[in-house]
């Protein structure tokens, strides 16, 4: 509405000023001092400036704006009558500028309004027509008299002006209603447009994949907020880049195919190595015309440790059915063979020094053939015992005074932040757990170095801070160098190990016990200081 209060008040004074360079024109080129016309058009065209200057001082204190335009319009028709009176009445020039307010009706006015308007604007020209028949007001406007012998033309003409005025105005009544419609139908299909982008925007951004888009010269046009979170990344910090700077692996794509699985390794800006799986499809218009490149991902990182799980969980299975079928029967002549190099070591008096040596060997290698045998026992007995409540945290501190006697150069931290540190499951089970990663951590520094205990509770997924969502967790941090990346997923296989004199069954075991005792484990390697931090997850707590 102030637009077209503006665009009414910019007309107006486009028409006047049109005016008044016409009557400069002809003041300059047929100067005649005697004609008091040009003097009176000058004072109606200052009236009309001084009426416009009001208006825009009045437009903002407006309440009801369509009210002012009609005051403005009917004050237009009363001027415009007055303009006829001055120049000759019936027989002016200026009669079409009735058309221009009928027009200004129509656009700007409702239609009671545009009603109200033109009656208004024929009452006005009949006045105006009055005016040559009442002699005073002839003489005083010095308006010709209309001659008997021409009134039945006039009577004709005067008919003519007042129908075109009523047919103009349902002319451009009909035009602004078709105009009115064509525009609320283009704004409804504007509206329904705006919808449509703004459901697909919500779409995109509520998939919980990453989509990536790419133009043809492989530059990053738009990123959803699942992929801002895998990335770590915000679309406004790498849009226009480079797809290789990003992702280097995804940048050689064959033409007009799609990749449709694929992984690779991410390097997240926290550190993290993570494994996402993509597909590539090609984004096109509706012409078939190929824009760019559509990338989905997901981060499969959890999935490949549960992968990496299950399958040390099937070779834990087998190795379990060979070491209950053998151990027995292999430490049975151990025994015996231990038992007659003892005897022979007791009897016989070796003094040949190379002998020794050899006998030492053969009772050294029993011993460590022996602990192999048992660490098989200990797995192939690894059952579900018996299960009791359990205060995670005095088990703990009772395995960290033990290793603080044993260990005294080593600097023990404990952490323990869990409001409710209790588990089920079997004691002694957990303690083999605690004491073989906590001693691996003190072999993994050596002589000096830190090694961090904590428990604490978690959400269970990131961003779900739910109390029916969170899980008790035991986290063993040490100084250490770390593990190197590439053997990283070995470290749960069976007789695998980066010790020298180590059976590669620890954490073999380990596992093992917490899936007896519903407990998941994972190892990372800290970033960006040196070391390895072991987590130990409880379910639901």
């Amino acid at each position: 509405m102030p637009r077209r209060i503006k665009t009414l008040l910019a007309f107006r004074v486009f028409l006047v000023t049109l005016l008044l360079g016409i009557l400069i024109l002809f003041d300059f080129a047929w100067p005649d001092t005697t004609r008091p016309l040009s003097t009176s058009l000058y004072f109606f065209i200052a009236a009309v400036y001084l009426l416009t200057i009001i208006y825009v001082a009045l437009l903002p204190r407006l309440r009801n704006r369509q009210w002012f335009l009609f005051f403005q319009l009917a004050m237009d028709a009363a001027l415009v009558s007055t303009l006829l009176l001055l120049t000759g009445g019936f027989y002016s020039l200026f009669f079409p500028l009735y058309y221009f307010i009928i027009l200004g009706a129509a656009l700007f006015l409702e239609r009671q309004h545009n009603l109200a308007l033109l009656l208004l604007c024929c009452l006005c020209y009949l006045g105006v027509i009055g005016g040559h028949f009442f002699e005073p007001a002839s003489l005083l406007l010095t308006l010709p008299p209309i001659i008997k012998a021409t009134r039945a033309p006039f009577a004709s003409a005067l008919f003519l002006r007042l129908a075109s005025f009523i047919i103009f105005a349902i002319i451009l009544w009909l035009i602004t209603r078709e105009h009115s419609r064509t525009q609320e139908k283009l704004e409804q299909r504007e509206n329904d447009l705006v919808t449509m982008k703004r459901t697909n925007d919500h779409i995109v951004q509520s998939i919980d994949s990453g989509l990536l888009t790419v133009d043809t010269m492989m530059k990053i046009i738009s990123l959803n907020r699942a992929g801002e979170q895998l990335l770590g990344q915000q679309l406004t910090d790498i849009l226009g880049r480079s797809l290789e700077a990003l992702l280097p692996e995804l940048t050689i794509l064959p033409e007009k195919t799609a990749l449709q699985r694929h992984e690779t390794i991410y390097q997240h800006p926290d550190g993290r190595r993570l494994t996402l799986g993509y597909s590539i499809t090609a984004l096109s218009n509706e012409k078939g015309e190929q824009l760019g490149r559509i990338v989905v991902f997901q981060d499969l990182t959890e999935l490949k440790k549960i992968e990496q799980q299950l399958k040390i969980a099937d070779r834990l299975a087998v190795l379990g059915r060979l070491s209950a079928s053998m151990a027995h029967e292999i430490r049975n002549p151990m025994a015996a063979i231990r038992g007659s190099v003892e005897m022979l070591h007791s009897e016989l008096a070796l003094t040949d020094p190379a002998h020794a040596k050899l006998m030492q060997i053969v009772m050294r290698e029993s011993d460590r053939l022996n602990r192999l045998i048992t660490d098989f026992l200990s797995f192939a007995r690894q059952d579900s015992r018996e299960q009791t409540t359990i205060d995670l945290v005095a088990l703990l501190k009772e395995i960290i005074f033990l290793f603080k006697t044993q260990f005294p150069r080593l600097t023990f931290v404990e952490d323990f932040q869990a409001e409710r540190p209790v588990i089920t499951g079997n004691q002694d089970q957990l303690r083999q757990v605690f004491w073989n990663l906590i001693k691996n951590a003190a072999e993994a520094i050596a002589d000096q170095g830190t090694i961090t205990i904590r428990s604490l509770e978690k959400p269970l997924t990131a961003g779900q801070p739910d109390d029916q969502n969170r899980v008790l967790a035991v986290e063993i941090e040490d100084t250490g160098t770390g593990i190197p990346e590439e053997v990283m997923n070995k470290i749960f296989e069976p007789f695998f190990t980066t010790k020298k004199e180590g059976t590669g069954l620890g954490l073999f075991i380990v596992f093992q016990l917490l899936k007896l005792n519903g407990g998941t484990i994972t190892l990372h390697n800290r970033t960006p200081d040196p070391g390895t931090t072991t987590t130990i997850i409880w379910g639901r707590c």
